[in-house]
């Protein structure tokens, strides 16, 4: 109940009566303001700021933007054309002329530059091929421990008590060449 007087109170004691306000009524510009008006017009020139660090905060950075400057000119002129600051050369930079060494430069470059990558490509596929090689060998060796591996396993069953080589003989020197050895 408390609650509800105090919000009663708050808002009926934030209401007021609205006082008159005196007002002027402006009938007509100066003649001066409304002929200045007549014989200029405005003409907006954009300027791109980069980003850029704070210099007063060093940890704030502000977003590259554009800022509009509004500038009244005559009517007289008929055009005006704005274009953006970067579209001009900086005055300092002075390019060199063309000629026939820069020209026969530049030609070489792109002939060199069209051999590297052909030579790329041709690396690239011979890179592939040498990879397929290789997996074959791979392949062939691993073929090739296997026969190995079952000829040593029937070699060690022929080679028994039974098969086993001759014992040698006690014989003379007419005995069989065999046995010498």
């Amino acid at each position: 109940m408390r609650n509800l007087l105090f919000v009663m109170l708050i808002f009926a004691g934030g209401c007021a009566t609205r006082s008159k306000v005196a007002r002027p009524i402006l009938t007509s510009a100066p003649p001066e303001a409304l002929d200045a008006a007549r014989s200029t017009k405005v003409v907006e020139t954009r300027f791109d700021v980069p980003s850029y660090r704070d210099p007063a905060a060093s940890n704030v950075r502000h977003k590259a933007h554009a800022i509009f400057r509004e500038t009244r000119v005559p009517l007289k002129s008929k055009e005006f054309a704005t274009e953006p600051v970067s579209s001009y050369q900086d005055s300092q930079y002075v390019p060199l002329p063309p000629s026939a060494e820069l020209k026969a430069e530049i030609e070489t470059q792109k002939t060199i530059t069209a051999d590297l990558r052909a030579m790329q490509i041709s690396m690239a596929e011979t890179q592939r091929k040498m990879q397929a090689q290789y997996a074959l060998l791979v392949k062939e060796s691993a073929d090739f421990e296997k026969t190995r591996a079952q000829i040593n396993i029937k070699n060690a069953h022929n080679i028994g008590p039974a098969n086993g080589p001759a014992a040698p003989s006690s014989g003379g020197p007419n005995s069989s060449a065999e046995n010498k050895w």
